[in-house]
């Protein structure tokens, strides 16, 4: 059996795309947790920016919810979101992006992913 010299024993195989369970599953943890690229792509400078919008939002969320019922919370970022239409551009632009733009982002880098692999031939 004559081998070829340029033949190292190994080849690429096609993975195909990426699973449809993958990109549900990341677009969830991104939209109920704010970490969907920490599930795909720890290697993400993005991440950060996502992670922070969505603790902005969140953080905002619950001291309304607690301001209205309890008057527990900070009644200056009540104020700031009410009263002041950079803080109402802030959380629309927070929503915007937390869930529209990151879902989007998600799904178009789980698409572009190398679908190929260099896999060792058995010999």
């Amino acid at each position: 059996m004559s081998k070829n010299i340029l033949d190292d024993g190994f080849a690429l195989e096609d993975k195909g795309p990426s699973p449809p369970q993958k990109k549900f599953v990341a677009v969830l943890i991104q939209v109920f947790f704010g970490a969907g690229f920490f599930y795909v792509d720890k290697n993400r400078s993005v991440k950060w920016l996502y992670l922070f919008v969505f603790i902005y939002g969140f953080v905002r969320c619950m001291n309304r919810i607690f301001w209205e019922n309890f008057r527990i919370g900070l009644e200056t970022l009540v104020k700031f979101h009410n009263k002041n239409g950079v803080g109402a551009l802030s959380l629309f632009g927070a929503f915007l992006i937390h869930y529209i733009a990151v879902p989007i982002h998600l799904i178009i880098t789980l698409s572009k992913r190398n679908k190929f692999t260099i896999k060792k031939i058995n010999s």
